[in-house]
């Protein structure tokens, strides 16, 4: 009896200090924070494929953003070669419909600092990168156009 208290008080406790350092999803950033580590160890390891499987097919092939975007396999390309990341300051996320707008930093490793912005359109249902620009308002379009169900391409 004495045995299965202390192994429940011991589960308990475990279950606690699990949920307050965020390993267990309680619905808030937390997948999108896995999304952005997997995304920063596939740059950092040249790992495409790890890269490519948290982007909409499309955005991952073409610019969906207009004149300020850039396509996913340019933002992998880019990245392993100039050695950044993407970093979100998710306390400036931006919630548009079923899309969530991050702001980026685009962190050198490198130098150990920001040395660029950019804002990334997520679907908030699957964690699905639609596209990233530096213009906010851009993004904000194709977060506009994926909410309408609309064709996801900037028109030219």
């Amino acid at each position: 009896m004495k045995t299965k208290f202390i192994l429940t008080t011991v589960l308990c406790i475990g279950c606690l200090w699990a949920a307050a350092c965020g390993f267990v999803d309680g619905g808030g950033s937390s997948g999108m924070q896995k999304v952005f580590a997997d995304m920063e160890n596939a740059i950092k390891n040249s790992n495409e494929s790890e890269f490519k499987q948290h982007w909409l097919a499309e955005g991952y092939s073409k610019n969906l953003v207009g004149r300020s975007g850039l396509e996913g396999s340019r933002l992998f390309a880019q990245g392993s070669r100039k050695k950044w990341f993407l970093k979100p300051d998710y306390s400036k996320t931006v919630r548009q419909g079923k899309v969530d707008i991050y702001r980026c930093d685009v962190y050198s490793w490198e130098k150990d600092k920001s040395v660029d912005e950019v804002f990334l359109a997520v679907s908030a249902d699957d964690l699905k990168v639609l596209g990233g620009g530096e213009d906010f308002e851009e993004v904000k379009k194709l977060a506009e156009r994926f909410n309408a169900g609309a064709p996801l391409e900037a028109s030219k």
